[in-house]
């Protein structure tokens, strides 16, 4: 999570992540274990109001800085290759609850990552592989009626269904027993499941309750 929603200062030993206030309370309790962070909220006039969790760490900021955090279009291989392979399911789990979005329609279901434009999406794209997940990568430029900017990202897409499930039962297998994330993003994995299984078109179970894979992303 702090990768898709933090931020470190230029002039101080500052990280700060910036979530809706209706996520942070899932998250700051877990910030709070790691050592001394602290939250603010701030609210606009029609806007949902925002929490702002901070640490002040010199230790934390370098190895942020020598591991590519200060300009996360690049790969996140480098801090990924710091945290043991069987933790990775966690970091990509924060990573979904902050730029990872699951769409579930009538017609179609769709879960995409979101980044800018020359987002190295390098560190996903070895693990889908590895997992057999198809996916495609789609870069949007368009001007802001409103604001007369453009507006530019690219996203990474995953419209099979079952490739779906598989992804996010990696990611998921073990929320009730861990449950570190977003509740919501996890009750749109069992939506999905209950809509699979009343039609009949496959075993979700077959993903669902399969062992985590242990996925080296290098």
């Amino acid at each position: 999570l702090l990768w898709a929603d933090g931020y470190i200062g230029k002039t101080s030993y500052r990280i700060c992540l910036e979530v809706v206030t209706d996520d942070a309370i899932f998250f700051t309790p877990i910030f709070t274990t790691t050592g001394k962070w602290h939250h603010t909220i701030r609210q606009r006039n029609q806007w949902r109001s925002i929490t702002t969790i901070c640490a002040n760490s010199k230790q934390l900021y370098d190895f942020l800085k020598k591991h590519d955090y200060e300009s996360k279009n690049n790969s996140a291989d480098k801090i990924l290759s710091k945290i043991p392979v069987q933790l990775h399911q966690y970091w990509f789990r924060g990573f979904f609850d902050g730029d990872g979005t699951l769409y579930i329609g009538k017609s179609c279901v769709h879960l995409m990552f979101s980044g800018p434009i020359s987002q190295n999406w390098d560190f996903l794209i070895n693990p889908l592989n590895k997992l057999e997940i198809k996916f495609s990568i789609i870069k949007n430029s368009r001007i802001n009626n409103k604001t007369g900017k453009l507006n530019s990202c690219s996203r990474l897409r995953i419209t099979n269904q079952t490739d779906i499930v598989k992804l996010m039962s990696y990611l998921y297998h073990d929320f009730e027993i861990k449950p570190m994330g977003l509740p919501r993003k996890y009750k749109k994995l069992k939506l999905l499941l209950e809509r699979i299984e009343k039609n009949h078109k496959f075993n979700p179970n077959k993903h669902l309750l399969s062992p985590s894979p242990q996925i080296d992303p290098q």
